[in-house]
């Protein structure tokens, strides 16, 4: 199994990427030189995150345990 990317319900851009073992992975940013971001998060469980990507803002709630559809 591979990383799955998880884009925003609403405009399909790309937000958070998400490892086999359910770990939400995020960075966002750039820093001076292009190496690395300053903001690089490793999240266990359920959240809500906001779309940052110009003119969306739509809130995307990502459970942990996914709902069996």
């Amino acid at each position: 199994m591979s990383v799955i990317i998880i884009a925003c319900e609403k405009c399909g851009k790309p937000i958070i990427r998400r490892y086999p073992n359910g770990v939400w992975h995020f960075m966002f940013g750039k820093r001076k030189g292009g190496k690395g971001a300053p903001v690089e998060m490793y999240i266990h469980g359920s959240l809500k995150l906001k779309c940052w990507h110009t003119g969306c803002g739509h809130e995307n709630i990502l459970n942990h345990v996914p709902q069996n559809k």
